[in-house]
């Protein structure tokens, strides 16, 4: 098993054990794989990651980008591209 597999699995006991450690290192990852460019990849890690926490950490971290995609937080625009959400300068009513 390669080092980053290694991590990877690392990070998914994490996130399946909950809590905010899993709360922050989904959060973490997910903000470093932006700030890298890499949408496709950020689209991955999420679709791996999102499952493995419990629910309530799942809806801990869909509250807190609904609080910020409400607020109109300038860097929802991104997230909601990488959801598939279409245009997200759309208002919504």
């Amino acid at each position: 098993m390669a080092i980053k597999e290694q991590h990877f699995q690392s990070d998914l006991e994490i996130l399946r054990h909950g809590g905010q450690e899993a709360i922050a290192l989904f959060l973490n990852t997910s903000k470093r794989l932006l700030e890298t460019g890499s949408d496709d990849v950020l689209k991955n890690w999420i679709t791996v990651a999102a499952p493995a926490l419990p629910e309530a950490e799942r809806a801990e971290v869909l509250t807190l980008l609904m609080s910020a995609y409400l607020s109109g937080r300038r860097e929802m625009p991104v997230v909601m591209r990488l959801l598939g959400a279409g245009d997200p300068t759309r208002t919504i009513h």
